[in-house]
């Protein structure tokens, strides 16, 4: 199951879709204002190369409900906590500043993300929380986000692409059929349980 048969809701009318225009005016807007939080010196025109790399988010369920659910934002930053003391914690950023946190990078999983992140442990990310049901019937919620590495033109760009995918996704107006019809793919669709 791909993330956009989360969000179907029975037979309601599918939203108006904006135009091509307007899709990546929103898309800008949101991530403008997003990187405005985050730096003072963002370098949309550099030129410097960039990676972006995807986690799950674990300890979700501690943090997050299905209130939580849709389009997600903010940044990585070390965390002593009483059980990892080299947590690295994924916090929702609000005036500035960590206002609260989504959950953490799995252990199982810092090895890799210390390989992306060398010393520097703050990344920005952009990603999604969902619902999901298992083979037994359980439900809850999980997540994926993607970090994006490099003060430039590139990771600016790719930012602006997954905002636009994942805005259209939770708003309804974009569906995998629509997606493949215009040669995009969202990448990084969640289709494993945790």
């Amino acid at each position: 199951m791909g993330l956009f048969s989360i969000f179907k809701k029975g037979e309601a009318t599918a939203p108006a879709v904006p135009s091509e225009e307007q899709q990546n005016q929103e898309a800008v807007k949101f991530v403008d204002a997003f990187l405005d939080e985050l730096y003072s010196d963002f370098d949309k025109e550099g030129a410097e190369e960039y990676s972006t790399s995807l986690f799950r988010i674990a300890g979700i369920t501690h943090h997050c409900t299905k209130k939580d659910v849709g389009f997600i934002s903010g940044i990585s930053f070390p965390q002593n906590n009483p059980y990892d003391k080299t947590a690295i914690a994924l916090g929702r950023v609000k005036d500035g500043r960590v206002s609260d946190i989504f959950g953490y990078i799995a252990k199982e999983d810092k090895k890799a993300f210390n390989k992306f992140a060398g010393e520097n442990k703050y990344f920005p990310f952009l990603g999604y929380i969902k619902t999901f049901a298992d083979d037994e019937g359980r439900t809850g919620i999980c997540g994926l986000i993607k970090f994006y590495q490099g003060n430039c033109k590139g990771a600016y760009e790719a930012m602006i692409k997954d905002a636009k995918l994942l805005i259209g996704a939770f708003k309804g107006y974009y569906k995998e059929q629509t997606l493949k019809e215009q040669g995009e793919t969202l990448d990084w669709i969640l289709d494993r349980h945790f």
